[in-house]
């Protein structure tokens, strides 16, 4: 999943072009979050504090402490890396890209989906990507 890998390392350098991080870099964009209104969009925003993304962690089946952590950005990917690794983290990183990928078709393309979508999108991708790394795994013999 290497586009979620990079989408986790802009994340914790905190490079997102959110509304609130393209104002510290000059660039005046109007508007705030497409999913529940608020006038501010930053990283912690989109990922946790919008009601759109805590419906979608809500039905994650990700333990609750996960979604109950407040720090930001680099901070907070740290203390759920601490929690839960391997594929319960890739699935935590998928959702993130995912909920990413919901605000910029809300932007870009006037249309979004449903947190339930979301979450099937995210279990969906995991699962396919596991499997193909254990048939790559088997096919060269190691595991």
């Amino acid at each position: 999943m290497p586009k979620v890998l990079l989408f986790a390392w802009i994340c914790a350098r905190d490079a997102l072009p959110t509304v609130s991080n393209l104002w510290k870099r000059g660039v005046r964009v109007e508007g705030g979050c497409l999913g529940c209104g608020s006038k501010e969009e930053d990283l912690m925003h989109v990922l946790y504090l919008c009601n759109f993304a805590r419906l979608t962690w809500a039905l994650s089946d990700l333990p609750c402490r996960i979604i109950e952590y407040r720090e930001g950005g680099e901070s907070w990917l740290r203390a759920v890396f601490e929690q839960i690794r391997g594929p319960g983290f890739d699935y935590f990183l998928t959702i993130c890209w995912a909920l990413w990928r919901e605000r910029n078709n809300r932007l870009f393309e006037g249309s979004g989906c449903k947190a339930q979508e979301i979450i099937g999108w995210a279990k969906r991708s995991c699962f396919t990507h596991l499997a193909s790394s254990q048939e790559r795994q088997s096919r060269a013999g190691v595991g």
